[in-house]
């Protein structure tokens, strides 16, 4: 019990970080494709239709 203890104890504050990491990671980059995303798509169309207004 005492030897597994140690151990274990030294995992579990590294394995959340990791988890935390990995979850920060994750986020980062679907707000950035998101973002991306929505700037990609967005600006075409803000573009197409001030281009079309402007031609009308």
């Amino acid at each position: 019990m005492l030897s597994r203890s140690p151990p274990i104890a030294t995992d579990r504050p590294r394995q959340p970080t990791g988890i935390a990491r990995a979850r920060a990671i994750h986020s980062e980059k679907r707000l950035k494709n998101e973002c991306e995303g929505l700037i990609e798509g967005a600006i075409p169309q803000k573009s197409s239709t001030a281009i079309g207004s402007n031609f009308d």
